[in-house]
């Protein structure tokens, strides 16, 4: 194994499908939007989508396959009480450039890379660069072109 640290605005990319989970946060709420994942989150006597009154559909949850991780040092009626991610794949020839680094000793649930999607590289993405991040061990799953 050869070690490689990208810089940050290195270009990558894909040489094979990267499957990740996509947290909904509103650092990577620009590419949330862009793969059409339900706006959803438990509130207070409810689901509701995220900053409107619209009633929550439950079958979202299915449908998309979306992960609710209660976050136990919040109380059950706290609008945040849930972390909500989504599985995400891009294909093979996506081309991310390398925003942000974040790895912190004694941090490691907060390990992570952010992301600019090149636009054009994958459907969905003609226009724009938006913005996500994704945990570092998921990262660490990615094949890449080989550098020139």
């Amino acid at each position: 194994m050869k070690l490689y640290i990208p810089r940050i605005g290195e270009i990558i990319e894909l040489s094979a499908p990267w499957q990740f989970d996509l947290f909904y946060e509103n650092r990577n709420e620009s590419v949330w939007m862009k793969l059409n994942l339900p706006l959803a989150m438990p509130q207070p006597g409810g689901f509701n989508y995220f900053g409107a009154s619209t009633a929550f559909d439950p079958t979202d949850i299915t449908v998309h396959n979306l992960t609710m991780i209660p976050r136990e040092k919040f109380p059950p009626t706290s609008w945040n009480r849930y972390i909500v991610s989504a599985p995400v794949e891009f294909p093979t020839g996506t081309k991310l450039s390398i925003e942000k680094i974040q790895i912190r000793r004694g941090m490691r649930q907060f390990d992570s890379i952010t992301f600019r999607v090149q636009p054009g590289t994958t459907p969905g993405f003609e226009k724009g660069k938006p913005k996500f991040w994704a945990k570092l061990d998921q990262v660490n799953t990615m094949e890449c072109v080989d550098r020139v």
